[in-house]
């Protein structure tokens, strides 16, 4: 008799890789020198895997997740959510504001994946180059992405705490 993969095996394995793509992020932070599309792009990976492996501990089937990218605009907040309503470390002013801004953030980088393109509304991605109305070509290494200038104020930083915090949580709770 052959092993059966299961669900929870999968999910490990995403939340795994989540904390993995999440390490090569911070790594990429210390080097300012880098495009920020280059950690925007792990964080994007990081955030989509933990919401797939959240996905399959819930009851999600492996065939039905494996090969789309559009589940972080509305998993993440309700990971954030449930995270939030447990957490003792945050105050309660910043988990109003998370609250408030999660699915805002997880909007953002969900339209970082190349395939997710907004009913084609949204073409800047941070992995491929693109083009806009005005005929001119957009390339990931040369875009500043205005959009993220949030993560860099106080709530982006404690949004980034929690997401590297809940993926910890996460894998510590299924293994």
């Amino acid at each position: 008799m052959s092993p059966v993969i299961t669900s929870k095996d999968w999910a490990i394995a995403y939340a795994v890789q989540a904390r993995s793509d999440w390490t090569a992020r911070e790594h990429l932070m210390r080097f300012r020198e880098l495009p920020p599309c280059h950690a925007l792009h792990f964080l994007q990976m990081a955030c989509e895997k933990l919401c797939k492996s959240y996905l399959l501990t819930k009851g999600s089937k492996v065939e039905d997740i494996r090969h789309s990218h559009a589940y972080i605009e509305k998993t993440l907040p309700t990971i954030l959510l449930g995270w939030l309503a447990k957490s003792k470390n945050v105050k309660n002013s910043d988990k109003s504001v998370l609250q408030a801004k999660g699915r805002q953030f997880a909007r953002e980088i969900e339209l970082l994946a190349p395939a997710v393109k907004d009913a084609g509304r949204r073409e800047d991605n941070c992995e491929y180059p693109w083009d806009d109305q005005h005929k001119r070509v957009h390339i990931p290494a040369e875009d500043n992405f205005k959009n993220f200038q949030f993560l860099d104020k106080s709530f982006g930083t404690i949004f980034l705490k929690a997401i590297q915090t809940i993926i910890d949580d996460h894998i510590a709770e299924i293994r």
